[in-house]
């Protein structure tokens, strides 16, 4: 990842790169590959893993977005306010992943919760994408 930190403004951890994979059921890929289609889709941002935690962010543009989101998704409102930070020219390096299945512990994420959130955030950030003014 850090050797592909000068090629991008972000840089991805993907399991949906050539390279990448992942231990999650098929169920879990299928829902995790649809979110991350329709994120990327509905707010014109290229990356086929949206939604992994693992990035390697510029650290002078994290300290100029401000965010609202409290749960899981502030994973996607973090790569759309850089987006809109860095305009047209915002760049995302995907590098191969591979994601483990947990070990220890429970997850806190309950799936009901969990969709809604992501429901209301891609609504709002859609809304705020189609309110941005062009750049340039």
């Amino acid at each position: 990842m850090i050797a592909a930190a000068p090629l991008a403004d972000v840089v991805v951890a993907s399991r949906y790169v050539a390279g990448g994979s992942t231990d999650n059921s098929l169920v879990l890929r299928l829902m995790s590959k649809s979110l991350n289609a329709v994120y990327g889709r509905v707010l014109g941002i290229s990356c086929r893993d949206i939604s992994t935690n693992y990035k390697l962010y510029r650290r002078e543009d994290l300290q100029r977005v401000s965010l609202r989101c409290r749960d899981f998704d502030v994973v996607e409102e973090i790569m759309f306010r850089l987006k809109q930070a860095r305009g047209p020219g915002f760049r995302v390096v995907e590098v191969p992943d591979h994601f483990r299945e947990r070990v220890h512990g429970v997850t806190k994420r309950r799936l009901g919760p969990f969709v809604m959130s992501y429901v209301v955030t891609l609504l709002r950030l859609r809304w705020q994408f189609r309110r941005q003014p062009p750049r340039g």
